[in-house]
Formats: structure tokens, sequence, C-alpha cells
């Protein structure tokens, strides 16, 4: 089924297969989720595969899509990540 999903920093969904599963991950871009000293960003998944990565910004979520991806629809994550997050997000604006 098509999905977009967000998923926090150190997620079990990608620390389960780990980074250097390509089915879940291209290798291009693992650079960009797993980051110095382990750091697992928050993911974008787009039909269950990493296809971006996320952040907040004041009351913006940032977020960078991986090859020009296009920005999927998000706006049904705003209030799931406003709520875990404790912030009044109100748009999403590209990194």
């Amino acid at each position: 089924a098509a999905s977009v999903r967000l998923l926090g920093a150190f997620d079990q969904y990608v620390l389960g297969p780990g980074t250097k599963d390509t089915e879940l991950l291209s290798g291009d871009h693992r650079a960009k989720v797993s980051r110095t000293a382990g750091w697992i960003a928050p993911l974008v998944l787009v039909n269950g595969r990493i296809a971006g990565t996320w952040e907040t910004d004041a009351d913006d979520l940032v977020v960078a899509m991986f090859d020009d991806a296009p920005l999927p629809e998000l706006k049904a994550e705003l209030p799931h990540i406003a709520r875990a997050t404790g912030q009044p997000l109100t748009r999403i604006r590209s990194a």
C-alpha cells in the first residue's frame, strides 16, 4: 500500500535491519541517515523505504528528500509530530 510516514531518530524500523540494508535505504544516502557518532536521523518513509530525513525548526517541519524526490504529502503527519515533540508545527518546508 502507498504510504508516507515520519519516524523519529533511532527508530527500530531502521535499527533492526541496519542502515546497510539496501532494500530499505540506498547506499548513496547512508551517510545522511547514519550520521557522525552513531546518530540515526529522523526518517521520511515512502512506501516502506527511507526517502528522506526531517527535523523541526521553530514552527516548521523541515524535510530533506533524497534524489530530488518530490516532497510527498506529509500534512497528515504534522499533528503526530507536533504532539510527539510538543512543538506547534504549522507548515512543512524543504531543506
